[in-house]
């Protein structure tokens, strides 16, 4: 008779008295599965469970009056704004229709969401919002968004388009690249891109992050007309062999062409 190996069941309780889960508090924890959070928490970081691969449900004592959760995923309250993504789901997800703000990192490492859907209701997606969800294929843009953040969609290796709704007045994409709805500011590069890249003429401004982790492209041509080149515009494209500054630029950020 062979031998029966008994595995221990490790159980991670908060204590009542806990207020607060700062930011980076688990990250990395690939082996965590579940969270309660305690009805006594007032402050959750929407980064608190950074990079949990395992990570499928984070559930709201139903008791705390300042957050709330949806089949496992963390809501304000009332439910305008959407917190934290657990990193280890797969598939598709639909954003509930009350939300208006998907918050900073929300979605981020969820590197097995293939499809979001963002509901009309949404008006602000924060910084870094699905930073690194590798099987995103496309994003569509609802017409309400007025504001995106650095790097809302930096480092998806898989996504080959960013769609913005034609009733959208803050925004427009050109080849599936995400710009300002004038075309002056350069917001994000799909990190699929691949080759050269031209930034088309009339364009003023490449926002902080713009081009993070586009590690695929050999050579980006800037044009005449640009002026501004924001912080870590171009981190991490190591790729890059060629990048030819025009004499009309007038700021460059810090760290436009760091690799870390």
């Amino acid at each position: 008779m062979g031998s029966i190996r008994l595995v221990e069941k490790i159980v991670f309780s908060f204590p009542d008295s806990l207020l607060v889960i700062n930011y980076d508090a688990f990250s990395g924890c690939d082996s965590l599965t579940d969270v309660t959070i305690p009805p006594s928490v007032i402050e959750l970081s929407s980064y608190s469970f950074n990079n949990c691969a395992g990570l499928l449900n984070i559930n709201v004592d139903v008791a705390n009056p300042f957050y709330t959760s949806i089949s496992g995923v963390v809501f304000s309250d009332d439910l305008t704004e959407i917190f934290i993504y657990p990193n280890g789901r797969a598939g598709t997800y639909t954003i509930p229709s009350s939300v208006t703000t998907i918050r900073w990192s929300c979605f981020r490492f969820s590197s097995e969401l293939t499809v979001v859907t963002i509901p009309n209701s949404v008006t602000a997606i924060d910084i870094s919002a699905f930073y690194d969800c590798d099987k995103l294929t496309s994003i569509d843009i609802p017409a309400g968004v007025v504001a995106i953040g650095d790097g809302a969609f930096g480092d998806c290796d898989g996504l080959i388009s960013i769609n913005v709704d034609p009733g959208n007045t803050a925004y427009a994409t050109d080849g599936g690249v995400l710009f300002n709805a004038t075309l002056t500011s350069l917001i994000q590069c799909l990190a699929s891109k691949s080759g050269v890249y031209n930034v088309p003429f009339g364009v003023l401004a490449i926002t902080d992050k713009a081009f993070d982790s586009c590690e695929l492209l050999s050579e980006i041509v800037l044009p005449a007309s640009l002026l501004e080149i924001g912080d870590g515009a171009f981190n991490y494209c190591k790729g890059l062999t060629s990048l030819d500054m025009p004499n009309s630029v007038t700021s460059l950020g810090e760290g436009a062409f760091a690799l870390q």
